[in-house]
């Protein structure tokens, strides 16, 4: 159980933290301004102290999905299907593994296989690894 004291202690852990991160940005900064706030964002995640949760998190991959969620202010958020869709448009519908799918969207792993192989599997067109290797390809079905 967590008692005051306790509390009081974790707070005072991370104030102390802080202060030290503080410290090292503004004595980084002043030789090198321009990387002073990648070096924040950095030292911030590490020690787990979030103040900006919009634009730091500690996982990378988060951060670039609010990024790529934020630069479509018209339309929201795209959905999973769309976001599969719109990377199989770029790379001209070329076949693709589902390793491959999952690292060039930057989607959960469970996520996208669960478009790709039942909710919306009657849009893509699927076929056995020609290389040999376990798995299967897929693509977007034409229309």
């Amino acid at each position: 159980m967590l008692t005051l004291k306790s509390f009081r202690d974790q707070q005072l852990k991370k104030a102390d933290k802080w202060a030290k991160i503080t410290q090292e940005i503004e004595t980084l900064a002043e030789a090198d301004p321009e990387g002073a706030s990648e070096l924040a964002h950095a030292m911030i995640g590490q020690f787990g102290i979030m103040t900006e949760p919009e634009t730091i998190t500690k996982k990378p991959k988060r951060a670039k999905k609010a990024a790529r969620q934020k630069s479509s202010p018209l339309f929201g958020p795209k959905t999973l299907i769309q976001t599969i869709e719109d990377w199989f448009a770029k790379r001209n519908n070329e076949w693709a593994t589902s390793n491959e799918i999952v690292d060039g969207t930057e989607l959960n792993r469970n996520s996208a296989t669960r478009v790709i192989y039942s909710k919306h599997k009657d849009r893509f067109e699927t076929r056995e690894n020609p290389n040999g290797e376990p798995g299967k390809q897929f693509r977007v079905k034409k229309s």
